[in-house]
């Protein structure tokens, strides 16, 4: 008879620590997916240009940084998660003009492609004889 109380008493204090667990791990997982979104929305509406370097070598997680540091992301982690998923790692070099109101995507198509780098013109006239 001991056995089987004992064992009822596991059995409820298993119960009940799933019943503890389970919505507590569904809120966890309701807040961090909805500020994953949220991180990758704009950070405002209106449009609004950003001069941005990225300099020879650097890697992804300092763009990363510096994009967060410029206020063109919400949060760096998520947006570095988000980047690494989607295989936006191609970064170019360069200087590029991006807005506020680009988003996460928007942002890393824009310096993934050097054409979109401005460029440093040098006008050179040669004067005859």
């Amino acid at each position: 008879m001991a056995k089987k109380r004992k064992r009822r008493r596991r059995l409820r204090v298993g119960r009940l620590i799933l019943v503890l667990l389970i919505p507590i791990l569904l809120v966890f997982g309701a807040v961090t997916y909805f500020r994953y979104q949220n991180a990758l929305k704009p950070m405002q509406k209106e449009s609004e240009t950003v001069t941005f370097t990225i300099a020879e070598g650097s890697s992804v997680k300092s763009v990363v940084s510096q994009l967060k540091q410029e206020g063109l992301i919400r949060n760096a982690d998520f947006v570095y998660f988000y980047v690494r998923r989607h295989n936006l790692t191609d970064l170019k070099s360069g200087t590029y003009e991006l807005d506020k109101s680009w988003d996460v995507d928007t942002i890393f198509e824009h310096l993934s492609n050097s054409s979109n780098a401005q460029v440093d013109a040098v006008t050179v006239t040669i004067i005859e004889g």
